[in-house]
């Protein structure tokens, strides 16, 4: 079915038309607009919030091919609002490092970081916010193992609402 408009009349007389304008345009927009973000989330939501995620997801480029007595380990983590203030480490039973993320610079954006862990050894994943107030408004994070295949196995650590030292979770290799 097709619906036709047609223009109404107005019960109040117009002004009669000009033949010119009554001032020119300018040549250029009257502000423009700013390149830079702010640095402080806006007071006020957006109008329309967006139906999927507007960054895409950041990848890294931390060893990813394990072998056959490791398991691929993930740590998923979507950044808030100052991702500066967010790092982590997941070290051995000896206290060596063998993953870590200083800090991020993507807000609200999510950050995937692979490592390779001994499936005989245990580990400790530490998340730290030096602001102090965790990962707020939607961030979080998660610390995932998967299997040989790529295949999800496990979620060994999770959260996002914690302190300054932040969570210390203990990694299992033996699953």
């Amino acid at each position: 079915m097709c619906t036709t408009f047609s223009p109404v009349p107005s019960p109040v007389a117009t002004q009669t038309p000009v033949a010119s304008p009554s001032s020119k345009p300018s040549p250029e927009p009257s502000s423009q607009p700013n390149a830079r973000p702010s640095s402080q989330p806006s007071a006020r939501p957006s109008s329309q919030p967006s139906a999927r995620p507007s960054q895409t997801p950041v990848a890294s480029p931390v060893a990813t091919n394990c072998g056959s007595d490791e398991w691929r380990i993930a740590v998923v983590l979507t950044t808030d609002w100052w991702p500066s203030e967010t790092s982590w480490v997941i070290k051995d039973p000896d206290g060596t490092t063998i993953a870590s993320r200083a800090s991020y610079v993507d807000q609200n954006a999510i950050h995937y970081d692979y490592a390779c862990i001994d499936k005989s050894q245990c580990y400790t994943f530490t998340i730290n916010d030096t602001y102090g107030d965790g990962l707020v408004g939607g961030g979080k994070y998660d610390v995932e193992l998967y299997d040989k295949g790529g295949v999800p196995m496990q979620v060994v650590a999770s959260g996002g609402d914690f302190t300054f030292i932040g969570e210390c979770h203990t990694i299992s290799g033996n699953i």
